[in-house]
Formats: structure tokens, C-alpha cells, sequence
């Protein structure tokens, strides 16, 4: 059922190319439902989960941990968050957190994929045989798989092995290769990515295909994008002066950002969809908006 329906999102977004040239800006007003800041802690990195996302402050060693009520999504005047702050303490230089699943979070570090238990153990560490970079883009595809752009593109199964790797994507216009992408976003087994030239590509990687979602934009650097599958919606963060962030819903239809919400760049972490909600993730916490109140 979940392959269908990401195969069916990927058919739905590729039905034709948007070229993006002619985009307006429109910037529109909606109610945040929530926001809760932390003063003392400067958040690093943040990740998001099936039920809940985290925010992990490297220099207080802080976890926050905040889950949305699913019920909701059907009622967003009664959202209703649960969150709790732990100290943990990774005890890892240089890592990303890059899942959490079965109360085990799973970090990327050094080419070595490590699983820890919410107290900070360790409870395994694999390492990957192939030499990537320090940070290499990298994102959860299926429950034993990881996506890495690096030198190559490459599937990785939790326990390092390689199960997988390709020098470039084609699409129907052209090809594109780990150098050209700057970011990426999954949706079960899709992966979408942003460009060097400003484009999203979707890849699948079951059918091995790469499809042109915007092949331009003019209108800004694109930095992060969030798929929210139930309402085929892209959402989407981007500058136009490395100082101020734009996040807006992506209309590929009408060909239209409708911007709601502007951030310093020097306060903006990114973004991600949870449970029916678009959540803006900043250095200091977070702020929740509803996608049923922008998507119409």
C-alpha cells in the first residue's frame, strides 16, 4: 500500500513539467497554531519521524522531542502537542541524526552508521566500505535503507553494506549527477531533489526513474523542500539575499508560491511535515501552521 501510494504521488507531480519562469509571488496570511520558543538552547540539527520531530542542541546536549496528535489534523483549532526535553548526550563528533525507530535513534558519523538508545548508548556501529565525504546527504528510503549523494549516488542497508551505486539520474531532458544537487527530501520512496539550476527532480528508486517536477526557478535559491502526500502538496523554503527565508506552499498548477511565513536565515533551521502540519524548525524552536488552511 505505501509503494502504491508514492507511485501514485510521483504520477500525479510528473504528469507535465512546470518550467517556473513565470512563478508569482504571492504572499498570503495564516494563522500560526502554534509556536514555542527556548530561550537557552540553540538548536543544530532536527529530524522528523512518523509520529513525532526533534530538535537536538549540540552545545546543551538537549533533546526536544514534540508529537502531534493525530486527530489534530481533523481539528487544527484544538491542536494538541506533547513535548518533552531530555538531556542526551550523543557523545559523537561530527554526526547527523538521520532516523528514529523503535526508541533508537540512528546517526550518521565518519562513514559509520550508529544506532543509540534514547538514554545515549551504544548499541551498534557499522561501518560503510565506501570513503564518502563529512557530511554527505543521506535520508531513510525504507525501514533497512538509506539514500546517500556523494561522490555517487548510493543505497546503504543499516548495517554499512552498499547496496547500490550509480554515477547519474536521467530524466527526460537530461542528467543529472551527485554534483549537481544541493538538497534533498524524501516521501516514502521517493526522493526529490533541489539543483544546482534551481530544478526539483523526483527520483523513484524502484523504477529507477527521474522525473522533472520545476525545471526552473527563478524567484530565489531554493533550500529545502517538504512533501505532504495526502494533498500531493510541495512546500518549500527559499532566499533571495542569504538574509531573509522564504517558506511557501509550492501551487504547480497555478503556478504560484503562496508565501506564509519569512524567517531570518541566521534563525532558520528548515522544514517538515507532520501529521497534516507544516512545521518551520528555528535555531530557538518551532512554529506549526495547517496544510488543510493553504491547500484549498
Amino acid at each position: 500500500m505505501k509503494k502504491f501510494f508514492t507511485i501514485l504521488l510521483l504520477t500525479i507531480l510528473s504528469i507535465s513539467i512546470i518550467y517556473g519562469k513565470g512563478f508569482k509571488i504571492e504572499k498570503v496570511s495564516f494563522e500560526t497554531l502554534r509556536e514555542n520558543y527556548f530561550s537557552n538552547l540553540n538548536f543544530t540539527s532536527f529530524l522528523n519521524s512518523s509520529n513525532q520531530f526533534f530538535l537536538y542542541s549540540e552545545s546543551k546536549k538537549t533533546l526536544l522531542s514534540a508529537k502531534i496528535n493525530i486527530l489534530s489534523a481533523f481539528n487544527p483549532d484544538e491542536i494538541y502537542i506533547e513535548e518533552y526535553l531530555k538531556n542526551i548526550d550523543f557523545n559523537i563528533n561530527n554526526f547527523k541524526i538521520i532516523d528514529f525507530e523503535y526508541n533508537t535513534f540512528t546517526l550518521y558519523s565518519n562513514n559509520k552508521i550508529i544506532k543509540i538508545s534514547e538514554s545515549g548508548d551504544v548499541i551498534s556501529v557499522n561501518k560503510i566500505n565506501i570513503d564518502l565525504g563529512k557530511f554527505p546527504l543521506i535520508k531513510k528510503i525504507d525501514e533497512d535503507k538509506y539514500f546517500i549523494v556523494d561522490k555517487k549516488f548510493y543505497t546503504v542497508s543499516s548495517t554499512g553494506t552498499v547496496l547500490d551505486s550509480f554515477d547519474s539520474i536521467k530524466t527526460s531532458e537530461f542528467t543529472i549527477k551527485p554534483t549537481n544537487i544541493v538538497n534533498l527530501a524524501t516521501y516514502g520512496y521517493d526522493l526529490y531533489f533541489i539543483t544546482d539550476k534551481n530544478s526539483i527532480i523526483t527520483y523513484n528508486p524502484l523504477t529507477k526513474m527521474g522525473e522533472i517536477i520545476l525545471k526552473e526557478f527563478n524567484n530565489g535559491r531554493i533550500k529545502n523542500l517538504a512533501i505532504e502526500p495526502y494533498t500531493n502538496s510541495i512546500f518549500m523554503s527559499f532566499t533571495n539575499n542569504d538574509q531573509d527565508m522564504s517558506i511557501g506552499y509550492l501551487d504547480l498548477k497555478e503556478q504560484v508560491v503562496k508565501v506564509i511565513d519569512n524567517e531570518k536565515t541566521s534563525d532558520f533551521l528548515g522544514i517538515l511535515i507532520n501529521k497534516g502540519f507544516l512545521c518551520v524548525i528555528k535555531k530557538d524552536g518551532y512554529k506549526v501552521f495547517s496544510v488543510l488552511d493553504i491547500v484549498k
